[in-house]
C-alpha cells in the first residue's frame, strides 16, 4: 500500500478535526467506489440490512433503496449458498467476529454472479454482537477463470487417460500377437534345425534365431515402456530406478537419482511423472550431450516437486516455448493434468533443468467442479 497522503498546514490555517475527518472519509468513500466495492451494516438486533447503492447493483437490485429486510437479502441469494449465507451473516450465535465468504446471487432476470463478502463485529457492553459492518464485491470473473482452468484441468486428464488406454491395448496386442507369433517362429526354426545336416544352413538358421530373439526381447522391452506394470506393482521409485538403468546402458548417461522414499504417491499420479520423465530424457538423448542427469523428488509446503536435470549444452531459449515442440508440450500438458506447473530453463548458462510442482492432494478424477 501506499504512504498516506499528508496535507501541508498553511500558516495562520487552523485544523478542524471534523473537517479532517471528513476529508479522509470522502477519500475512503472514492476509493471503495472507484474499485466497485459495496459497503453494507446488518443491525442485527433490529433485523435490518442496509445497502449503499455499488451492494444493492452487486445484489441485483434495481433501485438504490437504502434500507432492506432480511426476506429481500436473502432472497438474492442462490438456494444452495443461503444456508452457509444465514449461518455466517445472520445467525447471532454463531456470527465470529471476522468474517470472509463468498456466495452466488440470483438476480431477478435470473443473471447468477459471485460475490465476496468480508466483514466485521460490532458488540455491545456485554461482548454480544448487535451489529456487523462489511464490504461485498464481485469474483465472477475469478470464479469463472478458476472454473475453465479446472476445466482444462479435467480434459488434459481425459485425454491423459486415453492416451494409456491406447497403450494398454497396443502393449497387448504386442505381446499377444506378435510376441507370442515371434516365439512361435523361433520353435519352428529349432524344428527344422534338427532335420538339417547342411553346416551353412544351420548357420544361417541360427543367425535368424537370434534376430528373431533380439526382436521378442525388443517387443518384450517395447510392451514394458508403453504400460510399465511395474509401477503398479512395486511403485514410481522402483519403476525409475528400472528404467534409468535400461537407459544408463543405451545411452551412456549416468543417472543420479535423490528420491524422498517416504512419499507416497497415486498410481496413476506416477504414471505422469514416468511419463514426463521419459519424454525428459529422450530429449537428454537426442540433443543435450549430457553425460550426466540427476531426477530429483522430494515435498515442500504442501506440494510434491519433481526434477530432471542434465549437464549438457542447454536447451535453446526458443526451443522452450516454440509450437514444434511436442515432447515439451506433452509435458506441459501431462503437469496441467496434475493441477501443477512445468519449469524448463537453463541453469549456469548451460545445464537444462525440467522443475514441476503440484499439489500433494490432487483431486480425485471422478470430482465436479462446483460452477
Amino acid at each position: 500500500m501506499g504512504k498516506p497522503i499528508r496535507v501541508p498546514k498553511l500558516a495562520g490555517e487552523g485544523i478542524n478535526k471534523h473537517v479532517v475527518f471528513e476529508e479522509k472519509l470522502t477519500l475512503l468513500n472514492m476509493a471503495v467506489e472507484s474499485a466497485g466495492i459495496g459497503t453494507w451494516v446488518f443491525d442485527l438486533a433490529g433485523n435490518k440490512r442496509y445497502f449503499d447503492s455499488t451492494a444493492s447493483m452487486l445484489l441485483g437490485f434495481t433501485t438504490t433503496q437504502y434500507k432492506r429486510t432480511e426476506k429481500e437479502f436473502l432472497d438474492r441469494i442462490h438456494p444452495d449458498d443461503r444456508k452457509q449465507v444465514v449461518k455466517q451473516l445472520s445467525n447471532k450465535s454463531e456470527i465470529e467476529s471476522d468474517i470472509k465468504t463468498d456466495f452466488r446471487s440470483v438476480w431477478p432476470d435470473g443473471t447468477i454472479r459471485f460475490l465476496a463478502v468480508t466483514a466485521k463485529t460490532i458488540n455491545n457492553k456485554d461482548n454480544k454482537p448487535i451489529r456487523l459492518i462489511g464490504l461485498i464485491w464481485d469474483i465472477t470473473d475469478q470464479k469463472l477463470l478458476q472454473f475453465n482452468l479446472e476445466q482444462s484441468r479435467m480434459l488434459t486428464q481425459h485425454i491423459e487417460e486415453v492416451r494409456e488406454e491406447e497403450r494398454v491395448a497396443i502393449s497387448r496386442e504386442l505381446h499377444d500377437d506378435l510376441g507370442q507369433a515371434l516365439t512361435a517362429v523361433k520353435i519352428d526354426l529349432a524344428t527344422i534345425k534338427q532335420n538339417v545336416t547342411d553346416m551353412a544352413t544351420v548357420l544361417k538358421i541360427n543367425k535368424v534365431s537370434a534376430l528373431v530373439s533380439d526382436t521378442i526381447k525388443t517387443v518384450q522391452r517395447l510392451t514394458s515402456q508403453l504400460r510399465p506394470q511395474i509401477i503398479d506393482d512395486l511403485g514410481l521409485e522402483t519403476a525409475i530406478e528400472w528404467y534409468t538403468k535400461e537407459f544408463e546402458q543405451r545411452n551412456r548417461v549416468k543417472i543420479y537419482l535423490d528420491m524422498d522414499s517416504n512419499i507416497i504417491i497415486a498410481p496413476d499420479v506416477s504414471l505422469v511423472l514416468f511419463r514426463i520423465m521419459q519424454e525428459a530424457l529422450t530429449n537428454i538423448a537426442k540433443y543435450s550431450g549430457a553425460s550426466t542427469a540427476k531426477i530429483s523428488l522430494g515435498k515442500r509446503k504442501g506440494n510434491i516437486e519433481f526434477s530432471i536435470s542434465d549437464n549438457g549444452i542447454g536447451i535453446a531459449e526458443d526451443k522452450i516455448f516454440s509450437k514444434k515442440s511436442f515432447g515439451i508440450i506433452s509435458m506441459k500438458e501431462r503437469a496441467v493434468s496434475l493441477g501443477g506447473k512445468i519449469k524448463i530453463f537453463r541453469e549456469d548458462d548451460r545445464f537444462t533443468v525440467i522443475s514441476l510442482i503440484f499439489p500433494l492432494n490432487i483431486k480425485d478424477k471422478n470430482e465436479n467442479s462446483d460452477l
